[in-house]
């Protein structure tokens, strides 16, 4: 009974999750000052449409280095900035978990964690809200743990999702347009085939299901392994072995 409680309890907050996306899943447009200022910032920087992105060290939750063209070598690769203290990144991030059944193995979502928007101690990075106190629990990281431990924490979302952190320099938040909650998408070529200044999932869908499908020896969405689980071919199934996992660990 026990097992089912907790089973039952899991399955609830998954579904809270999906549905607070779903309510979120529109872009700030219609919002004026402040917001306005940054897209325009966003989209006069950075790589633009049909440029490539240069090489960009970045590194993974454990604190690993990594290279964030690793992201768009097998296919392209849906790249969308974000911080905790992003209200408009923790609104949107969650609906690249809920259409993965809509675009199923054409992309690969990363998630990079950057540079905080708005910071306890003031220090956003963005004008209209520097020297602002906010009323989010976290200050600016001086250090990469720091950044780490509030990505660590960003990650629990988007279960199932890659999230890659930004160097201190916040030299790939630069590269792509130095934006909160920017969205590019990348084909393998490495150049950027859309850029959004703030992450519209419903418009960058669209532009994903124009990508050709993928070859069908990698379009088994759901196939399984006999001895290492299911294989993650999509977004789906990436995040529902999340979902399974954490559902078999409550069970024990």
């Amino acid at each position: 009974m026990a097992r089912i409680q907790r089973s039952v309890a899991l399955g609830c907050v998954v579904m809270l999750i999906a549905l607070h996306a779903v309510a979120q899943d529109k872009p700030p447009s219609g919002r004026s000052g402040a917001y306005e200022a940054v897209r325009r910032q966003v989209e006069r920087s950075g790589v633009k449409v049909g440029q490539s992105v240069p090489e960009l060290k970045v590194f993974t939750l454990e604190g690993k280095p990594a290279k964030l063209s690793a992201a768009w070598t097998a296919r392209p690769a849906l790249v969308v900035a974000a911080s905790i203290t992003c209200p408009i990144a923790q609104n949107s991030c969650p609906s690249i978990v809920l259409r993965e059944r809509e675009l199923g193995p054409k992309v690969h979502p990363v998630i990079l964690y950057t540079v905080e928007a708005h910071p306890r101690d003031g220090r956003s990075p963005y004008a209209p809200f520097t020297g602002r106190k906010s009323g989010f629990p976290h200050d600016q990281p001086d250090t990469l743990e720091q950044r780490l431990e509030l990505a660590r924490s960003f990650a629990k979302r988007v279960p199932g999702v890659e999230v890659l952190v930004d160097a201190m320099d916040n030299a790939a938040w630069k590269a792509l347009g130095g934006g909160p909650n920017m969205a590019l998408l990348i084909g393998t070529h490495g150049k950027v085939l859309v850029k959004q200044a703030w992450f519209d999932p419903t418009a960058m869908a669209k532009e994903i299901e124009k990508l050709p499908d993928p070859p069908a020896a990698s379009s088994s969405a759901g196939e399984t392994c006999r001895d290492s689980g299911p294989v993650r071919h999509s977004w789906l199934s990436a995040a529902h072995s999340a979902v399974l996992l954490q559902a078999a660990d409550l069970s024990r």
